[in-house]
Formats: structure tokens, sequence, C-alpha cells
């Protein structure tokens, strides 16, 4: 439990902008993250990741998928995850085939350590997982926090996945298995 609280503690004081619930990863290895995200909008569609960091984001208000209907802005989401599982590798999925370009980065200790990209106009044989969404594979020891932002002008809806609990079938429907 003591290891629980400090966890929280570590995840929710890394910036004045973390208003976010924390995502935290169990060893059911599925977790939604509509509900804890907080957005802001790039009107001017240039803002730079070193920018973004420096902003103030505004907690969704709806525990669904966000809809800024048809928009021409892009749009920055921020989320912060602690892995409270056994589980190190992870998946996140955005649920949205169509997606023209998304970018991911991965915070720690104030620090990017990661930067992906993905969505339909790059070959699906250049992303991290053969699947029509853009899926992010993800390493996140157990133990540890890490502040996600996300920036694309559309957005759907975010999975997060161990990698063994993912089968696509032809249909276009998804089945999670747990081993």
């Amino acid at each position: 439990m003591l290891k629980k609280i400090f966890l929280f503690l570590v995840c929710t004081t890394g910036t004045v902008s973390s208003f976010s619930q924390t995502i935290n990863l169990a060893e059911s290895g599925r977790v939604e993250v509509n509900g804890r995200l907080q957005y802001m909008r790039d009107d001017s569609k240039t803002l730079s990741i070193e920018e973004v960091r420096q902003m103030s984001f505004t907690p969704l208000a709806t525990s669904s998928s966000p809809n800024f209907g048809f928009d021409r802005s892009a749009y920055w989401f921020q989320f912060d995850v602690a892995n409270e599982s056994s589980l190190s590798e992870w998946l996140l999925e955005v649920a949205y085939a169509p997606l023209d370009q998304i970018d991911l980065y991965v915070v720690s200790e104030d620090k990017i350590i990661i930067h992906k990209t993905s969505g339909d106009h790059f070959p699906i044989a250049q992303r991290d997982l053969v699947h029509r969404h853009p899926i992010f594979a993800l390493e996140i020891a157990p133990n540890k926090c890490r502040k996600f932002f996300s920036g694309y002008k559309l957005f759907h809806h975010f999975k997060f996945r161990s990698p063994f609990g993912i089968a696509g079938l032809s249909s276009g429907r998804l089945i999670i298995f747990r081993c």
C-alpha cells in the first residue's frame, strides 16, 4: 500500500499543469484511458512538443472518447501513467484507423525519452504492430510513472493492452486474450 501511495505522489507532482487522474496499469492487461485525459487546442497547428509541455491543459469533462467535431485545429492530449502491474510491455492503441498522423511523446524526469509517429500516412509495415489502428509498443517498468503527450488532428479512443492480449480478425473485430 505504501508503494502505491508513493507511486501516486510521484506521478501527480510532476508539473503545475498536471491535474489529470493517473492511469494505473494493472494485471488485468486492459485499461481505458477515457475520462483521465487533459487537452489543449492548437489553432495554429505549429506548436512544438517543447512549447506544448509548458502550456496549461484542460481536463476533459467526459468519460467517453473526446469528440471535437470536424475541427481543423490540432489537439494535444496529456495523461499520466503508473505501472502497478508486474508487466513491463504494453500497447497503447488509438482506435481510429483513418487518423492521418499521431505523434506520441513519453516523458520521464522532465525529459522526452520516446517519440513515436504513426497513422495512415505511414505504411502499416513500419508501425510497431501490424494493425489497422495506430498502436504503440511501450515499455514501462513495474512501479514506474510516465507522462504522455500526444498531438494530432483527429482523436478517438485510447486503450492500454498487454502485448499478449491482442489478436485481430479479418472481419475488423478485435478479440482480447489474457494468458
